[in-house]
This record gives C-alpha cells, sequence and structure tokens, in this order.
C-alpha cells in the first residue's frame, strides 16, 4: 500500500505505471485490514470479559465477502478500556469543518 492519491496516479509523472486502487468501500484483498475482523473482536471480548454481543450491535461497521465484519478498532479498544459502550466515533474527527460547508446549502446539500 502506498497512500498515493487517485490524482497522482492520473498525472503523467506518476512513477507507478501499473496501478491498482483499493478503497474502504472497495478494499478487495485487503478488507480484514480496516479494522478488527469478527473473530479478533470475539477473542478480545473473551479475554476483556466484555459482551460481545453488544460489542457488535455498536460497531460491527462494514461486512467484506471473504472477510465477514469488520469493525472499528478505535471505539473497540475504548469500549473495552472504558468499560463502556458509547459513540467514540465522533471523538475522532473534527466535524467542525464540515459545518462551514454544509451551512452554504451548495445545491441542498443542507436540507
Amino acid at each position: 500500500m502506498s497512500g498515493i492519491l487517485p490524482i497522482k496516479k492520473d498525472g503523467s509523472q506518476s512513477a507507478i505505471s501499473d496501478f491498482e486502487e483499493f478503497t474502504a468501500l472497495k478494499p478487495g484483498r485487503f478488507g480484514e485490514y480496516l479494522g478488527f475482523t469478527e473473530r479478533e473482536v470475539k477473542q478480545l471480548c473473551q479475554e476483556h470479559q466484555c459482551d460481545f454481543a453488544q460489542m457488535k450491535q455498536w460497531y460491527d461497521g462494514y461486512f467484506f465477502r471473504g472477510v465477514g465484519s469488520v469493525y472499528n478498532p478505535n471505539s473497540v479498544m475504548k469500549a473495552i478500556r472504558n468499560h463502556d459502550f458509547d459513540s467514540y466515533w465522533i471523538q475522532t474527527s473534527a466535524a467542525e469543518s464540515l459545518m462551514e460547508y454544509i451551512s452554504l446549502d451548495f445545491d441542498g446539500l443542507s436540507k
């Protein structure tokens, strides 16, 4: 994985001639690396005496063919450490930066 932005691969100066792109929505064979797999979460819940059913209800975020459910690792680990299920994902980015664009109501965005 290189982290090269798609705009770079389209330019004539890209150092990669055979570029293959995988995204979070279509990760291909890399799906199991986008978060914790269900097997890993079950094991963590067992080790830390955590309710797996609740963990699944709160943090089971994606499902990829050939991988199954993939969980948000930040939220899973915070729930285990804090002994509390909560919406930890809202603490991972600044939504305020989006509010400026949403309030512009560009092409009905805020409706």
